[in-house]
């Protein structure tokens, strides 16, 4: 009875010899090459001109124009982007006040409510 170890040699050395021997593998064609028949700087140059158009430039703006009113009419109010100003008045809005209601903690066992104090940065109930 054969070890796993005389099994493993055996696959693969049978596995090398087999993948390194030519003679099993199919002889393949010699690559075509292109020619054009002689006429190659005809298939070298390009048929489309590379020159910018007022049309072209146009046609970029207006795609691009389209796309952004595209996106400002898709995209809801929540998921914008907040800007400088929305920041700023979330800032004046905070700096008033030292101790914000929680709404989503329930009261506790003597029936205060929690607040968050703003100076030490932990959840005190009143």
């Amino acid at each position: 009875m054969f070890s796993i170890k005389e099994i493993l040699i055996f696959a693969y050395e049978s596995e090398y010899d087999s993948a390194y021997d030519l003679s099993e593998r199919r002889l393949f064609s010699e690559p075509k090459i292109y020619t054009a028949k002689g006429d190659i700087e005809s298939k070298t140059k390009s048929e489309s001109s590379d020159k910018i158009t007022a049309a072209g430039v146009a046609n970029t703006a207006l795609g691009t124009a389209a796309i952004e009113i595209a996106k400002k009419i898709a995209t809801p109010e929540m998921k914008k982007n907040a800007t400088k100003e929305d920041i700023e008045n979330l800032a004046t809005l905070i700096k008033g006040k030292r101790f914000y209601p929680i709404r989503n903690l329930p009261k506790n066992n003597s029936g205060k409510s929690p607040f968050y104090d703003l100076q030490t940065e932990k959840i005190v109930y009143f």
